[in-house]
Parts: structure tokens; C-alpha cells; sequence
């Protein structure tokens, strides 16, 4: 996934922004720490638990990531704490679980997801003005 996720950033041909949930997260990140992050400008990650594996990695972009306070196979805050370390990146813990975006997710709630789509669309608007 992440290898696909960085080939569609080689052949970007315009500033792009990046948004990934769980999995999706993961290659998000994965991607813009790589050397052909392309056009990649930023990248919004949610509950991208594989992130924990990647912790080495280094992004020259900003990177925001919204965690679950609470993840069933570790200890979120310790990997938030090191992430939030790290240069052009800022961590966001929630009392949410994993997956309360996803509409068939059994944490889903429609109060949660709509709060996080506006989010969503401030940081974008927000990076792309940034881009003028």
C-alpha cells in the first residue's frame, strides 16, 4: 500500500495533500518520508496504528495525526509523545477508538465524524491558502 501510495506521489504533477485512515495512515506516512514524496505538501493521518513500526522515519512536510487515546496492541501515548518530537509533526489524542470515522465501524458516531469532517476541511483550506 505504502509503495503504491508513494508511486502516485512520483507522477503527482501538482501540489498534493494527503488524508489516511488507519492502514491508509500508515502509507500515508510512509510515503511522505520517502524520497519521492513528489508534490506532497502535507498529510492528515487518523489512527494510523502501523505508524508505531515506522517511528524512524522523517517527513519534510507537516504531518498531523489524530490517534485514539486507546489502541487494543499498544500504548498510544508514548508514540504520540516520540512523534510529536519529531520536526513538522503534531499529534492529536482523542477519547474516541479506532475506526470512529468509518460509518459501518461499530465506534462510528455521525456527532464525532462531523466534527472531524470540518477539521478536515479547515486543515486543507487552511494548507492550501499557504500554498498562494
Amino acid at each position: 500500500y505504502a509503495a503504491l501510495m508513494a508511486q502516485a506521489l512520483a507522477e503527482a504533477d501538482e501540489p498534493t495533500y494527503l488524508l489516511g485512515f488507519s492502514a491508509g495512515a500508515g502509507a500515508v506516512w510512509s510515503a511522505v518520508c520517502g524520497d519521492e514524496r513528489g508534490f506532497a505538501k502535507g498529510a492528515l493521518c487518523f489512527y494510523g496504528s502501523h505508524i508505531r513500526n515506522l517511528m524512524e522515519l522523517e517527513t519534510k512536510v507537516p504531518v498531523e495525526m489524530v490517534f485514539s487515546d486507546k489502541e487494543k496492541h499498544f500504548d498510544v501515548e508514548p508514540v504520540a509523545r516520540d512523534l510529536q518530537d519529531k520536526e513538522n509533526v503534531q499529534c492529536y489524542l482523542t477519547h474516541f477508538e479506532h475506526g470512529f470515522m468509518n460509518p459501518i465501524y461499530e465506534h462510528f458516531s455521525q456527532d464525532v465524524y462531523a466534527f472531524w469532517v470540518d477539521w478536515i476541511k479547515g486543515q486543507i483550506l487552511t494548507a492550501c491558502a499557504q500554498q498562494k
